[in-house]
């Protein structure tokens, strides 16, 4: 009757803890994450915060590569593409990181789906071929995104939105986003 006990006694401590580990807290990292990104079209340093508990801050800057054929920039039937400066601010919404975790997924470096709304701003551009020019421009894209760790420093990202595209403040269009990202993390 004694060893009835304890096995009892112990069955349910150890399904307290089952459930204490179930229920238990979460977090993302507590430090900020600093690195380096390569897409299709750039590269850029990134740094990213967190200020809730699912949600963070996301900083990009870099250069960016667009390219065109045409008169966009009043460059008549050549290929034309210019290298510009530009700065993305994207706070992220990590919706799915609690159900990650609860699967006992990897959730390091911020591995999860995640809703974001990217701010990117460029300037004129750096360098150019057949002397294209261009003006400062605006993107303002919601976005949905994954991130997804790739061992313990390594990242892939990608993310897809439509938005506006906003140049001289005065010439607004749609804007498709499309980030195809694989990132080293500090």
């Amino acid at each position: 009757m004694k060893a009835l006990y304890i096995l009892l006694v112990l069955f349910l401590y150890s399904g307290t803890n089952v459930l204490h580990a179930q229920t238990g807290e979460y977090n993302m990292p507590d430090r900020p994450l600093h690195g380096i990104k390569a897409g299709l079209v750039g590269a850029w340093y990134t740094f990213e915060t967190k200020f809730a508990r699912q949600t963070t801050l996301n900083i990009e800057a870099g250069l960016g590569v667009d390219f065109g054929q045409g008169s966009m920039i009043f460059i008549d039937g050549d290929l034309w593409y210019v290298l510009v400066p530009t700065l993305k601010v994207e706070p992220r919404w990590y919706y799915n990181l609690f159900k990650r975790f609860r699967k006992e997924k990897n959730i390091s470096n911020y591995s999860a789906n995640y809703l974001a709304l990217s701010i990117q701003g460029n300037t004129e551009p750096v360098f150019s071929n057949l002397g294209a020019s261009g003006t400062p421009a605006l993107r303002i894209i919601p976005k949905w995104g994954l991130r997804r760790s790739l061992g313990d420093n390594f990242i892939f990202e990608t993310a897809v939105g439509l938005g506006v595209y906003i140049a001289d403040m005065h010439v607004a269009a749609p804007a498709l986003g499309l980030d195809v990202k694989f990132g080293y993390i500090f």
